[in-house]
C-alpha cells in the first residue's frame, strides 16, 4: 500500500511555525510501526520504502509518500494486522495535523497450497539430480509471497521453487541464497554453479510434470473451486 501525507510548506528558518510537516508525519508513522513490532507475531512482517520526503532541506515538507508491505503467516492474522498498521498511520496524521491518504495498490496474496503429489515428485527428481530439497519444516518458512498462492487455491499448480546457490551456499548446503541480498544474490547468479542449479531445477520440474501427466497414479487431485478475493477499489493511477 502507499501512504501519503499532505501538509503545508513554509520556510524552515524564517517561519517554520507556519508549516505543517508531512515529513514529520512519515517519521512518526515509522516510529509508531516500530513501537508496534513488540506485539507482532513471529510470522508478521511490516516493511517500507520512502518515495518522497520533501523538495529542499530549507522548506518544511508539504508532502511525503511511502510504500509499505504487510505480511502475515495466515489470511486471518493479516486481517487483524492491517488495521493495526493503518492505525499507526492515522495516529501520525493526528499528531502532525497532516491529511492522510492510504491506497492499497495490490490484491492480497493468499496462502500457498502445495499439492503433495507434485511436491513429492519434484523432491524425488531433485534428489536424483544430486540436489536434495529440504522440507519447509527443515528449512524454515521462506516468508515469500506471490499470486501463485491465489492460483493454488483453485487447483494443483507447479510453483517456481528456484534456488540459486554460490560458494557461500554450496550444492550440499540447505541455506538459501536469496536474490534480495545484495551481498550474495548478484554474485551467486553470475557464477557457473548458479546456472547449473537453474538447469537442474528446470529438469526437475519437467520430470515432475511428465510423470504427473503420464502416470494416473501420480496425477494431482481434482481442482478445487477457486476462492473469491476481495480486490481494492482502483486508484486514479490505475485508471490512467
Amino acid at each position: 500500500m502507499t501512504v501519503e501525507y499532505f501538509g503545508k510548506d513554509s520556510h524552515a528558518a524564517f517561519a517554520p511555525w507556519e508549516g505543517i510537516n508531512a515529513l514529520d508525519a512519515f517519521v512518526n508513522a515509522y516510529m509508531n510501526v516500530a513501537t508496534l513490532r513488540q506485539s507482532l507475531l513471529a510470522g508478521d512482517r511490516v516493511h517500507c520504502m520512502v518515495n518522497h520526503a520533501g523538495d529542499a532541506s530549507n522548506i518544511i515538507a508539504s508532502y511525503s509518500k511511502s510504500t509499505w508491505g504487510i505480511r502475515s503467516a495466515t489470511e486471518a492474522r493479516l486481517e487483524v494486522l492491517v488495521p493495526k498498521v493503518e492505525a499507526c498511520f492515522e495516529a501520525a496524521a493526528l499528531s502532525t495535523g497532516c491529511r492522510l491518504e492510504i491506497n492499497r495498490t495490490a490484491h492480497p496474496y493468499l496462502t500457498m497450497v502445495n499439492n503433495p503429489v507434485m511436491t513429492d515428485l519434484f523432491a524425488a527428481n531433485s534428489e536424483s539430480l544430486g540436489r536434495p530439497m529440504p522440507t519447509e519444516a527443515e528449512n524454515g518458512s521462506s516468508g515469500g509471497s506471490s499470486d501463485m498462492g491465489n492460483v493454488s487455491q483453485g487447483g494443483a499448480v507447479d510453483p517456481p521453487d528456484r534456488r540459486h546457490r554460490s560458494e557461500r551456499c554450496s550444492k550440499s548446503s540447505t541455506r538459501v541464497c536469496r536474490g534480495h541480498d545484495h551481498a550474495i544474490g548478484p554474485q551467486s547468479i553470475a557464477r557457473r554453479g548458479s546456472h547449473d542449479g537453474v538447469h537442474d531445477h528446470r529438469h526437475g520440474r519437467a520430470g515432475r510434470l511428465e510423470r504427473a501427466l503420464s502416470d494416473p497414479e501420480h496425477r494431482p487431485n481434482e481442482p478445487r473451486r477457486p476462492r473469491s478475493v476481495r480486490l481494492p477499489a482502483p486508484s486514479s493511477a490505475d485508471l490512467v
